[in-house]
């Protein structure tokens, strides 16, 4: 049996458009902690924009645009199902995407039926900040879970989120940017995709948001892997992988461009058409709801590109894969879909782009996905997945690195890192305990916990002290 035990803790290429970029370097050195995964419900925050914007009216070119239907916004956004499937991913045009393959997706999976927008991403960031998981530093969002990755932009005239360093607080504003191109009399950025993050700030919303659903961490917030390298199993909202968003994209068919065959136009998409583009900057979130795909996904082609959870790859082999997940390694993510930034060929289905992880990209946003977790929703050959409904209740806590672990033959050795005083408890991924030791331990003290008996899953070790829960999480292969 192997025990794998994780705590939870440029220049740009291609034809994109006409802004320029400056990469936005931050070195800092921050201690790690433990979040508790715990279930609490959270309401968007208050956001501020310039007075006299009108939600809806956002662009000359474009007057009375609508952002999608007010059911889709809020947290956990709306999503929309993908059955598992077997696709051809690849478009012999498509940049960065002309090697064709057969991929069988063997999970469906939700996505989200928008990009998150700017007053979703604050409501998360402005908690996440409250809980100490996040700080600012000189002009930027950097990660209290792992090692200071930075997150989010948010001191240059191109973002829309901004921190108020007197009452602490996170706001929505205009874009000085914005308002020197697309929107000289003003806009309403609250509905806008949120861009200006980097390919870890939006993986870190899908863990925040785990957090507030009460659902494991999707990735390990040092080496950012989602679910020890297999994201189809992460129980938890995650990024797309590459296959799925094309999948995704496609409909379950082979179309060209998310909304079928047209060529692309201001009515379906918001992109770069050189000196007539349809916006020089983002529109609200849904406002072109002609270009939505065959799922009802707006904005899949087009407003904001999408990170994508893979390292990126150029041009995939050709063959045939199942559940792919990329390149193990690499310099950058994968964007997908275009933008306002990009070109109007960058909106196919196949086409595909990148940036470093740590790039906060202006034009890049992202939409979540989850695995399904209905056992009907998996292919009869599939892999068997993880289902989980955690039985643990409370306030979500912070507590400091409490507990090193070291993997041993049919067991996982404990180790304390100050000294501790309750129980040690496994928890199975339907909440369901299967051990509980009561202990008190003195730093660098151990425990031994015999795994021999554990069927193949996902536990959570769990360090319960009165009413605060540091959690972390083993996966057990058999």
């Amino acid at each position: 049996m192997e025990i794998r035990l994780r705590f939870a803790s440029l220049t740009l290429a291609g034809e994109r458009g006409f802004l320029a970029n400056a990469t936005l370097g931050v070195s800092t050195a921050i201690s790690r902690a433990v979040v508790v995964a715990i279930p609490i419900t959270i309401a968007l925050a208050t956001v501020a924009s310039s007075a006299g914007a009108t939600p809806g009216a956002d662009a000359d070119n474009h007057p009375g645009a609508a952002p999608a239907d007010e059911s889709h916004f809020g947290i956990p956004p709306a999503t929309a199902f993908v059955p598992p499937s077997t696709f051809v991913m690849g478009d012999s045009s498509a940049i960065c995407g002309s090697g064709i393959r057969n991929v069988t997706l063997t999970r469906g999976f939700e996505i989200g039926l928008r990009e998150i927008t700017n007053a979703e991403y604050v409501a998360l960031l402005q908690w996440a900040y409250d809980e100490q998981l996040v700080a600012v530093e000189n002009g930027s969002v950097v990660d209290l879970l792992g090692v200071g990755t930075l997150l989010v932009d948010v001191g240059s005239a191109l973002t829309e989120i901004r921190f108020d360093e007197e009452t602490e607080r996170f706001e929505v504003r205009e874009s000085q940017a914005a308002r020197n191109s697309a929107y000289p009399d003003g806009y309403d950025p609250t509905v806008h995709p949120v861009k200006r993050i980097s390919w870890n700030g939006a993986a870190a919303f899908c863990d925040w948001l785990n957090l507030q659903q009460g659902l494991p961490l999707s990735y390990d917030h040092s080496t950012w892997s989602c679910n020890d390298g297999d994201p189809y199993g992460a129980v938890g909202y995650r990024l797309p992988t590459d296959a799925e968003w094309e999948c995704a994209a496609r409909s379950g068919d082979a179309r060209t461009y998310p909304w079928g065959e047209e060529t692309p136009t201001c009515e379906l998409a918001n992109f770069s058409a050189g000196t007539g583009a349809c916006g020089l900057w983002t529109a609200p979130v849904g406002d072109r709801p002609d270009g939505a795909n065959g799922y009802g996904m707006l904005d899949v082609g087009g407003n904001a590109a999408e990170w994508c959870n893979d390292f990126h790859e150029c041009d995939l082999a050709g063959g045939t894969y199942v559940d792919p997940v990329g390149p193990p390694s690499g310099a950058k993510k994968v964007l997908r879909g275009g933008g306002f930034f990009y070109a109007g060929l960058y909106t196919r289905c196949g086409n595909r782009d990148a940036d470093p992880p740590g790039f906060p990209f202006q034009a890049a946003g992202f939409r979540v996905t989850r695995t399904s977790l209905d056992s009907a929703d998996v292919l009869s050959d599939g892999p068997p997945r993880v289902e989980t409904d955690s039985a643990i209740d409370g306030r979500i806590r912070t507590a400091p690195m409490s507990l090193r672990a070291t993997v041993v033959s049919d067991a996982i050795v404990v180790e304390s890192r100050r000294d501790i005083a309750g129980r040690v408890e496994v928890v199975d991924a339907g909440g369901r305990l299967v051990q509980s030791v009561g202990v008190r331990m003195g730093a660098m003290e151990t425990l031994t916990v015999d795994t021999r008996s554990f069927r193949a899953g996902t536990y959570f070790l769990v360090l319960r002290e009165e009413d605060r829960y540091v959690i972390g999480r083993a996966v057990v292969v058999h």
